[in-house]
Order: C-alpha cells, then sequence, then structure tokens
C-alpha cells in the first residue's frame, strides 16, 4: 500500500488507518463513510475549543456552529477520502502551535510534532500549513521582539519535524512520477474561486455568487482586523497565526500550481481549499463578535447573514445527495450472468473505486483511462487483447466515455470478434454484454445479492425479490426496478413486467412494458433464475407520496406485488419558454425533438475569454432514450476544435424525463484556449445515442439530411487577447462584483444552486 501511494498523489496514512478501520466497523457504505464523518465531527469540537480557549466562549460556539453547516465541509465529511482526516489533523496543528506560543512544554511540543507529521502524511498540501505557522513565528519575532527566548523551542519541534518526515520523503522521492502543470490560470479566477468555495462550497458559475462571497468576506476582515489592533495577547496570536494560513494559503498554493513540471504537483481544484474551512468559520465568528461589541443590533444581522448565507447552498445540497441504487443492481446483474471466461471493463475508469466496491472480486477486471483520446486505432490495439483472451467482455460506459470515444470506437471493436447481447442503463451508466455465443448464460441463486427478498407466486414464474428503491425521487427522475425470477414450470403464455404506481387519490401511473417473456424465449427450463428490468420516467407525475407495485401481466391473469412508497419531490426548476433565445430556429431531430432557437455569446470573443452556447429544446413526443447533447466548434477547415458533451439542463434533465411540449433550455460553455488564433469558427449541436454513439438525424430545417444542426459562426478576436498585466484587475473585480447584484438577488428568489463536487 506505501509504495502504491507513493506513486500516488497522496500519502499513505489515511489508507493505512482505513485498513486498520474496516475489520473494526465492517466495509457497509455507512461504516466507510462514517470514518471521514468520525474527523468532522471531531473537528467541530476542536474549533469550539479553539475559540473558547483563545478568545472567549461565544466565539468558539459561533464558530462550531457555523463548521458544523459549512456546506464545503459537510460534503467532503460524507466522503471516503482524507480530506476530513487531513482538516481536523491541520487544525490540531495549528492549535497545538499557538498553544506553544503561549507556554512551551515538552509535551506540547510531543503532540505538535505528532499532529503535523499525521498531517503530512495524510495531504501533502499540509505542509503549506506548516511553511506558514513558521512565518507567522518569524514575523511574530522580527516585529515584537516578544519571543527571541524561544528559538531554542521552536527549532526543536521544526527539527524533528524534518527528520521523522525523512523516511517518507525518500520513498516518495524514489517511486514518485513527474506531473505536469496542464496549463496556466488565471490568478484573478483563482481568487473568486478561494473567495466562494470556502464559505458556500460552490465551484461552478462563481460569477452569481461573487457579491455574496464579498460581503462574508468583508465580514471576516473586519473581524480580524479589530482583533488585531484591540484584542488580547492570545487572541492576537490566534488571529495572526490563523490569518496567515488563511490569507497566504491561497498564493502557496498558486506558486506551486505555476510550476511546469514537478515531482508534486499541487492542482488548482477546488478541494485542496478544504482543509482551511475551519479557519474561515472561526474568521467570520470574529467579524460577527467585531459586530456585536461595536452595537448588538449589527451584531444580531451578521449573524443571521452568515448562518443564511452559509445554510442556503444546503437547499439545493440534500435533495441531490440521494443514495444511488443503480450500481448494486448492475454488480447483481453481472454476477447472476458472467461465466468463467468473461472480464469487466469499464469505460473511463474514472470512478472505478466505486464500482470496485460492488463489483465480484473474482471477475477480471480492466479499464480504459479516463481523458484519453480513443482513435480506431488506439481502440484496437487495446480490445483486441481482451477478446482474444476472454469470451465474453461486460462493457460498463460511464458518462465519462463520451468525451473520449466520440465515435464508438470501443464498441465497435468489441462487436468485431464478439456479438452484442445485452444493452441495459443503469441511471447514466450504460452496460453491455458482448460474448462468443450470442446468447445470455443462465443465472443461478447462488451468484445473485438480492437487495430485498420477498417470494411470491405468479404461475410459471415466482417472484424471488427485487432491488430496493429510493425513498425519495424528483418529478424528472426515473424510477429503475430490477426484478428476480425463479422459472418453477413451463412457460406456456407471455409475461409483461412493469412498474405502476398509484398516488393518494388513487389515480395509477404504469411505466412502459420494459422486459416480457414469451414461450420459446430464450433458456427456459425449470429452475432457470430471470433478471428483469422496469423503468418508469416520472415526469408526469404529482408530487407527493406514492405506492409503488410490480405488476406482472399474462394473458389469463394479472397481479400486483406491493414494493412500498417512493415520495416524488417538485421538480427542480429549468429555465423554460420564459427565456427567448436571440436567435430562432426550426431544426428537429429524428421525431421527437425540436430546437426551438439559440444563442452564441459574446460574438466576438477573446481568447482566454468564455463562450457559451445557450439551446431552447422542446419534446415533439413522449421519449423513452435518453440522448446526450454536443456541440462543437469547428475551424475554417471544418475539423473540431472544441466540444461539449452532455445530458440536457446540465445534467439535471435526461430527455426520458420530457413530456410533450416541455421547454428545457441547455447551456454548454466554453474557455476560449489563450493561444487561440483569431479567425471565425462555425457553430454545430445536435444530439446522438449513448450507447450506440449514433447521432439523431436533422428531419427538418436548413440542415435536413444531416447529423448536426448549424448555429451560424463565432469570431475570434485575437487581437483582444489579454495580456499578463491585464490578467487581474483589481477595480475592474471590485466593478463586475457590484454589478452582479440584480442577478444574484433574482437567484436567491429563484432556487438554490446544488453543491457540485468541488
Amino acid at each position: 500500500m506505501a509504495l502504491r501511494t507513493a506513486s500516488d498523489e497522496h500519502p499513505p496514512f489515511h489508507y493505512w488507518l482505513l485498513s486498520l478501520w474496516r475489520p473494526l466497523a465492517g466495509e457497509s457504505e455507512f461504516a466507510l463513510r462514517f470514518s471521514s464523518l468520525f474527523f468532522a465531527v471531531l473537528t467541530v469540537a476542536l474549533l469550539i475549543r479553539i475559540g473558547s480557549t483563545l478568545c472567549d466562549r461565544r466565539v468558539g460556539l459561533v464558530a462550531g456552529l457555523l463548521l458544523s453547516i459549512a456546506p464545503f465541509h459537510i460534503y467532503w465529511s460524507q466522503e471516503i477520502k482524507m480530506y476530513a482526516m487531513a482538516i481536523f489533523l491541520s487544525l490540531l496543528a495549528v492549535y497545538l502551535f499557538i498553544c506553544c506560543f503561549r507556554k512551551p512544554s515538552l509535551r506540547l511540543q510531543t503532540a505538535y510534532v505528532l499532529a503535523t507529521l499525521a498531517a503530512l502524511h495524510t495531504l501533502y498540501l499540509s505542509f503549506v500549513v506548516l511553511a506558514l505557522e513558521n512565518a507567522a513565528f518569524i514575523l511574530a519575532t522580527v516585529l515584537k521582539g516578544r519571543y527571541r527566548w524561544r528559538w531554542r523551542e521552536w527549532l526543536l519541534p521544526q527539527c524533528s519535524i524534518l527528520l521523522l518526515a525523512l523516511p517518507w520523503l525518500y520513498v516518495y522521492y524514489t517511486h514518485s512520477v513527474t506531473f505536469k502543470q496542464a496549463g496556466p490560470f488565471d490568478f484573478g479566477l483563482f481568487l473568486r474561486l478561494y473567495a466562494t468555495v470556502l464559505p458556500l462550497g460552490i465551484s461552478t458559475r462563481i460569477e452569481n455568487y461573487s457579491v455574496l462571497a464579498l460581503a462574508l468576506l468583508s465580514v471576516g476582515t473586519v473581524g480580524l482586523l479589530l482583533s488585531l489592533r484591540k484584542g488580547e495577547r492570545s487572541e492576537k496570536e490566534l488571529v495572526l497565526v490563523a490569518g496567515s494560513v488563511l490569507f497566504l494559503f491561497p498564493l502557496l498554493l498558486f506558486a506551486l500550481s505555476s510550476v511546469g513540471e514537478a515531482i508534486f504537483h499541487a492542482k488548482v481544484e477546488a478541494r485542496y481549499f478544504v482543509i482551511l474551512v475551519p479557519l474561515y468559520s472561526l474568521f467570520l465568528s470574529l467579524g460577527i463578535r467585531a459586530f456585536w461589541r461595536c452595537r448588538p443590533i449589527l451584531g444580531l444581522l451578521a449573524f443571521f447573514f452568515v448562518l443564511a448565507s452559509l445554510g442556503y447552498p444546503l437547499l439545493g445540497y440534500f435533495p441531490e445527495r440521494r443514495r444511488s441504487y443503480h450500481l448494486p443492481a448492475l454488480a447483481s446483474y453481472i454476477a447472476g450472468h458472467a461465466t468463467s471466461r468473461a472480464a469487466v471493463l469499464l469505460h473511463s475508469d474514472k470512478d472505478w473505486p466505486v464500482f470496485s466496491y460492488y463489483l465480484d472480486p473474482s471477475l477480471p477486471r480492466y479499464s480504459l483511462p479516463y481523458g484519453l483520446k480513443l482513435t480506431a486505432e488506439e481502440a484496437r490495439r487495446r480490445i483486441q487483447p481482451l477478446t482474444a483472451q476472454h469470451d465474453a467482455i461486460w462493457l460498463i460506459s460511464t458518462p465519462q466515455a463520451a468525451a473520449s470515444d466520440r465515435r464508438g470506437a470501443v464498441s465497435e471493436w468489441l462487436g468485431r470478434d464478439l456479438r452484442l447481447v445485452v444493452a441495459r442503463d443503469y441511471g447514466r451508466t450504460k452496460l453491455s454484454l458482448y460474448n462468443r455465443t450470442g446468447r445470455l448464460e443462465p443465472a443461478t441463486s447462488s451468484d445473485l445479492v438480492i437487495q430485498n427478498r420477498r417470494e411470491v407466486d405468479a404461475g410459471a414464474l415466482a417472484l424471488l425479490g427485487y432491488d430496493s428503491l429510493p425513498p425519495r425521487v424528483s418529478a424528472r427522475e426515473e424510477v429503475h426496478l430490477t426484478s428476480y425470477w425463479r422459472v418453477t414450470s413451463p412457460v406456456s403464455a407471455k409475461y409483461a413486467v412493469r412498474i405502476v404506481m398509484a398516488d393518494e387519490e388513487g389515480a395509477r401511473y404504469p411505466g412502459p412494458f420494459e422486459d416480457t417473456i414469451e414461450p420459446g424465449e430464450g433458456d427456459l427450463q425449470v429452475g432457470r433464475i430471470i433478471q428483469l428490468q422496469g423503468r418508469l420516467p416520472l415526469a408526469p407525475l404529482i408530487p407527493g407520496r406514492h405506492r409503488v407495485e410490480l405488476e406482472v401481466e399474462t394473458a389469463e391473469r394479472s397481479l400486483a406485488v406491493p414494493l412500498g412508497q417512493i415520495s416524488v419531490d417538485e421538480p427542480r426548476l429549468v429555465e423554460d419558454g420564459r427565456w427567448k433565445p436571440a436567435k430562432p430556429s426550426l431544426a428537429v431531430l429524428g421525431d421527437s425533438v425540436q430546437l426551438v432557437g439559440y444563442e452564441v455569446s459574446p460574438d466576438p470573443v477573446r481568447p482566454g475569454g468564455k463562450l457559451r452556447v445557450s439551446l431552447l429544446w422542446r419534446a415533439r413526443a413522449e421519449m423513452v432514450a435518453n440522448y446526450t447533447v454536443f456541440v462543437q466548434l469547428l475551424d475554417a477547415s471544418g475539423k473540431l476544435w472544441l466540444q461539449s458533451d452532455s445530458t440536457p439542463a446540465r445534467g439535471s434533465s435526461p430527455t426520458s424525463t420530457w413530456s410533450v411540449d416541455d421547454l428545457v433550455k441547455d447551456e454548454h460553455d466554453f474557455t476560449i484556449p489563450r493561444d487561440a488564433t483569431a479567425g471565425v469558427f462555425g457553430v454545430i449541436a445536435g444530439m446522438y445515442d449513448f450507447q450506440t454513439m449514433k447521432r439523431l438525424p436533422v428531419a427538418q430545417g436548413e440542415a435536413a439530411g444531416r447529423d448536426a444542426i448549424s448555429l451560424g459562426q463565432v469570431q475570434i478576436d485575437g487581437s483582444a487577447s489579454p495580456t499578463r498585466t491585464e490578467a487581474f484587475d483589481l477595480g475592474g473585480y471590485l466593478g463586475e462584483l457590484l454589478g452582479t447584484l440584480p442577478m444574484l438577488l433574482r437567484r436567491v428568489i429563484a432556487s438554490p444552486q446544488s453543491l457540485p463536487p468541488g
């Protein structure tokens, strides 16, 4: 484990601790995630102690309250990652360092050394916190001369940390790989990301929250300045160390991320800011106290403003953090039908640990790297050895597969040597089986993992059980259900299985017949196990509580098996016909989707700037398939230059949930490369089936007969390329912040944005 992490981006301490945690707590999802929650709760308690000890009890309690509702902290407290542990250890090291400031002792110094070493072996960026602690000590010594007699007490722990960290540094240096910088990052955008993600946990479309982020920053800054001016000595020590870490950390992180090539490379990613969330909560608490000391009414207003600001993103966060029931069903299907010479191929491997948790470990597993651009030759080189070695390949296609395999080269090469037998949807994940026989091997009950076992006699078939249903869904989602059956006698009639939901008033909403069993179809000998998958789009449902039934229908009888209840929430607001696109369109894709209009702005656009393509779709008919929207920018020769692929409305509105005449606004953003040359680029858009990679043809409009809709052209103005000196204009930035205030108010009134994964 240590050698594997030595070539990774993170050190091994979290993984060592997790290996000890698993035998004690078990391997359930709750048990594994609880390891992060454990450290998150300790962090809240530690922050209360820091604020109470070094300032006063009210500061500590308010800081703990703010941390407990901080969206960024909540998110990473639920992930099986090292970040919650790194937050606690880094904060503990800062606290012990401040205690050593006040009254050094061997016991405190030993605890400080151990906490710092643990943090360094959990997250490499913890060394930035260590560096800033030392900078704060040196600054206080030079400016005040207060700690000159403690240089010995300061040098001893620092040398101890260095000596004890050397063994792992040597292992890391001898086994690490070199990381390259992806490209320059705009410093102004970096600062705005930092100021927004720490309090709000929002890392996308941060321009909508600039005024709110600036207001929160102002509240904390007032408290910091007043504490430095009027606070007690211990309080000034806290503010000096915490403020140095909080304000200088992003500068050092940006400097590290600007290194072209290095053994350790600090990426500009929002999650690396998370270890500063407790200090930011303390920062805000000091600001609230400063306003309270000025006037109690101002303190109350500041408190409720900060509380509402931090709680606002949670309104959209928790409804989206529902447990997915698709992956257990997918893994159970593979386990029930896998043969001895079968293998699993994940395309792509971005979320491989999640799939590994559910998949049968005895099956050979392969993956295609995330971000790898698959040409036909590259796909052949990777696929042919697999088809030569295995008789069956289970292909798991994640949403990221479309970006690297736009032409479906993986499916094409699998289909050359093997035959496609199964194609199923599990949410946004697609499962396909390719084998030599062209048939699905019958499942055995010993291989099945049935989440809810329930035996019901249905004639020639007997229900064995079904996979769990989510307790809550949105009215624009789908209910998927995998049920398990055993053939108990010869099948002489057609069986149709579907999901039925009924509201409190008795209105029934049946799903389409997704699975049927017919006499003479496949291998239906007595004793065979069958897995059926039903799907029910929820777009027409009225929100509320609904009974869920599994309906089995034959020519002679009908049987309804109650499965429980589901709460259907109000659908998330998708901007619709109230938005009037600048350019109307009559283009129709297939026979089910019309492009009502579109906008491409700004035009012209500068290198390094943002280009947004906004589309307004209308459903002309009920849709069963989930299509992916693509938007492409083509150069003068027609060659692909930039591309965006996603489910409509940034993933929130799959086409299978659309009802007739639904209007869905769909936005795609592009960042124009800074080295882009001036010129005119064409813009096209369309839809394709994620499973087959086939595009929907244009049935009506100017592009009839083609596979994409032309959206005109956009001008790249090379002369307007920003120079290094104008990368960050403070005056212009403040003007932009004030200018976004009306937009912010409209957003707050409309609906909260859900927390992105950072």
